[in-house]
């Protein structure tokens, strides 16, 4: 299979459909291709690229755990590694026409749920390392906890449409649909969305806090640690609050 079948086939990348445009998931597409060009000659199945993938949060907190500059360095690329894995392990599936649903979606799930919450805690944990103050760790672990939170409210709002799914118009259970229904309207709506930006700039964001933490020490990780330990338990609050107040309006429609 050439490199531009796996690029722009049949098999390429999702990531498109989902608007991811930037230069970044650009970047991505075509060292996934790249990768997945070479993994095709191996025996490594998809499941396993994803498996890996889920592993580099878990080392990445590790690292950031140390507290030192060289290795949240390390921190910042195993980061960029799992995105990595979870771009070329769906590619790979279709190429080699493995695809296993249940099985990708459930490792898929454990690396986005996992990811963020184990990495505050390691952040939190470097942090409190370098200043011997249990708070940043606390700050950590609250984050952690209430990211963990988000993700399992995601789950519980999907159990509840799929048990309810009799009640539901079809309309509804459609994807576009679904993700208009449980977002935040008028002012509110634009407050969610002014929550979910430090969520999207994550990586940039450490990387940022990393480097100037580094050159201009003034304190930028206790900020870092001390801003999501507050910010992620708000938004957890309101994202539990859309939620409630979607599935109300359902009920008070029929």
């Amino acid at each position: 299979m050439k490199l531009k079948d796996i690029r722009y086939g049949p098999a390429a990348s999702r990531d498109a459909e989902q608007g991811y445009e930037s230069l970044k998931y650009e970047i991505y597409e075509w060292v996934s291709a790249i990768c997945v060009k070479l993994l095709l000659y191996t025996k490594i199945t998809p499941n396993q690229v994803t498996i890996v993938g889920t592993l580099f949060p878990f080392l990445a907190a590790i690292l950031f755990g140390f507290g030192s500059f060289e290795l949240s360095i390390l921190g910042i690329l195993c980061l960029y590694l799992g995105e990595l894995m979870d771009a070329i392990d769906g590619t790979l599936a279709r190429c080699k026409k493995a695809c296993s649903r249940l099985q990708s979606n459930f490792l898929g799930n454990l690396y986005h749920s996992s990811a963020y919450p184990i990495l505050f805690l390691g952040i939190g944990f470097g942090v409190f390392l370098n200043t011997n103050n249990p708070l940043y760790l606390l700050l950590g672990a609250l984050a952690a906890l209430f990211q963990e939170g988000a993700a399992t409210l995601r789950f519980l709002k999907n159990t509840v449409m799929y048990k309810n799914s009799k009640m539901l118009s079809k309309d509804l259970l459609v994807q576009s649909d679904e993700k208009e229904l449980f977002q935040a309207k008028g002012k509110k709506g634009i407050i969610m969305n002014l929550f979910s930006a430090p969520m999207k700039h994550l990586r940039l964001t450490i990387i940022f806090v990393v480097f100037m933490e580094y050159f201009f020490p003034l304190g930028w990780i206790k900020l870092f640690i001390i801003f999501y330990g507050i910010f992620i338990p708000l938004k957890y609050v309101g994202f539990a609050s859309t939620i409630y107040k979607s599935f109300k309006r359902i009920e008070s429609k029929k």
